[in-house]
């Protein structure tokens, strides 16, 4: 006899939020594809700070030590990792007044 006269139906995977009928397809990975995607978002938003020159009390400074001490720091910015605001750190060290504004 066979399949004559008999209907087979097939029925399609249920796909939605959760994955297929219910199971969530990678929880694990999903997490972790979401940590790792705020922690790209967290470290962007960290090295796109301030990228101006500081403002610094100019009242008693040589400009030409200024301009020779900020291009030193620009220089020492490429190649320094901080958390902080290096421009203002490293002024300071060299004795600049970093007025906040």
């Amino acid at each position: 006899m066979g399949l004559i006269g008999k209907t087979v139906v097939k029925r399609a995977p249920v796909y939605g939020a959760v994955g297929i009928r219910g199971a969530a397809p990678y929880p694990i990975a999903m997490l972790d594809l979401r940590l790792l995607t705020a922690g790209l978002l967290l470290l962007l938003a960290g090295c796109a700070g301030r990228s101006r020159d500081p403002i610094v009390d100019m009242q008693g400074v040589d400009p030409v030590k200024y301009q020779q001490d900020l291009a030193y720091c620009r220089e020492a910015r490429k190649w320094t990792l901080t958390l902080g605001n290096y421009m203002d750190e490293c002024l300071a060290t060299k004795g600049y007044k970093i007025l906040q504004g």
